[in-house]
């Protein structure tokens, strides 16, 4: 059968194939488990123009434009002397490309759409999404659940079209704790670890006010905050800077390589999220792959990723006192049970192997006689 991964975006940064190989590989890394089973190739879009066999795996690169209107013919045409019997296209913002494409291949091909966080367009834009619907055979979500407002939009016609795949995973896997905690300089005591924007989705204010008075309940403890995206820092350095109590309890690492996440998601105790909304929750299936226990808000992404709750601890978004709460319980978990019960959870529902489980068992509900 033959599948191909479809992304329209135009990631015009990158110039090297290999460059946008690694960066993407979250969300690619499926396919080096099913290559074996399906004859897959990847179509990106960035600033180089070719082919290249890396791992087995075809991957073919045009250039192109990120605008609404822009049709790319060729890639296209490319798609259509391929035959694919399924197409994955990473994400919903490409409704006018996915009609033409749909009026290149034919409807004996399944279009399947895979979710990244997107919101519906409204006006011109949303009624085009609504239009494509027609001719969309499936989307796929981290969460059934996150479709809710796509079908209330009346861009998606059915949740019948709508099936569950993460759409990321994570290389990542637990470190030696010892090894971990002397590369990170980690403190003694409860060690919770913020990796994310500084945002009013990502909302570090609400995790700060929650952990200044769970301070005052465990001074041992210590929050490590990592970030790259600065719009809230001003914000939070004086929030930080006006409180003793979070002085002495708080740390801004700020940006650290990639990498070298693997050690920090070891060491610490509690990965923690104030997330109002997430197309998947990449960080935390990162600190999860690693041993690191979730005490998340209780949007549905995150409720998919930790299995209803069942790992670690869930919390109201936006609500300090509901924070606090669950890290007041966070005290009277068996940690390494905790531990082994996360790094189980990984394996079965969030590895690269349990994504191409659901990626697989998706494409054989379409097309049951392939």
């Amino acid at each position: 059968m033959k599948l191909i991964d479809l992304n329209y975006h135009a990631s015009n940064e990158y110039t090297t194939p290999q460059q946008v190989i690694s960066d993407h590989w979250p969300s690619l890394g499926y396919i080096g488990v099913l290559k074996n089973r399906f004859d897959i190739t990847v179509i990106k879009h960035i600033n180089y123009e070719g082919e290249v066999v890396q791992d087995d795996i075809v991957y073919r690169f045009f250039r192109s434009l990120n605008r609404f209107w822009h049709i790319p013919f060729r890639t296209h045409r490319y798609i259509r002397m391929q035959k694919p019997q399924v197409i994955i296209i990473q994400g919903f913002v490409f409704p006018l490309q996915l009609i033409f494409l749909r009026l290149s291949v034919g409807h004996h091909c399944a279009i399947c759409l895979q979710h990244h966080g997107e919101r519906p367009f409204k006006g011109l834009k949303g009624m085009i999404q609504q239009f494509a619907d027609r001719f969309v055979t499936a989307y796929s979500f981290a969460s059934k659940e996150m479709a809710n407002d796509w079908i209330s939009a009346g861009i998606i016609s059915s949740i019948d079209k709508c099936f569950e795949v993460m759409g990321v995973s994570t290389s990542f896997g637990k470190e030696g704790k010892l090894l971990a905690v002397s590369k990170t300089g980690m403190k003694d005591g409860t060690c919770f670890l913020w990796v994310g924007r500084l945002n009013e989705n990502k909302d570090p204010v609400t995790v700060l006010k929650a952990f200044e008075k769970y301070l005052a309940l465990n001074p041992n403890a210590v929050l490590y905050m990592i970030y790259q995206d600065n719009d809230l820092e001003m914000e939070v350095k004086n929030l930080i800077k006006k409180n003793s109590t979070l002085e002495n309890g708080v740390r801004l690492v700020g940006k650290i390589p990639h990498a070298d996440l693997i050690s920090w998601f070891s060491a610490a105790d509690f990965f923690v999220s104030g997330s109002h909304r997430e197309g998947s929750g990449y960080a935390l299936i990162e600190a999860m792959a690693c041993g690191c226990i979730p005490v998340v808000t209780n949007i549905p992404s995150f409720v998919k990723i930790t299995d209803g709750g069942n790992c670690g601890l869930l919390y109201e978004a936006g609500n300090p006192d509901s924070l606090l709460n669950a890290l007041v319980k966070s005290q009277q978990l068996d940690l390494p049970s905790e531990v082994n019960k996360v790094l189980n959870q990984f394996k079965l529902n969030l590895s690269f192997e349990a994504y191409a489980g659901q990626v697989q068992s998706m494409v054989e509900s379409l097309l049951p006689n392939k």
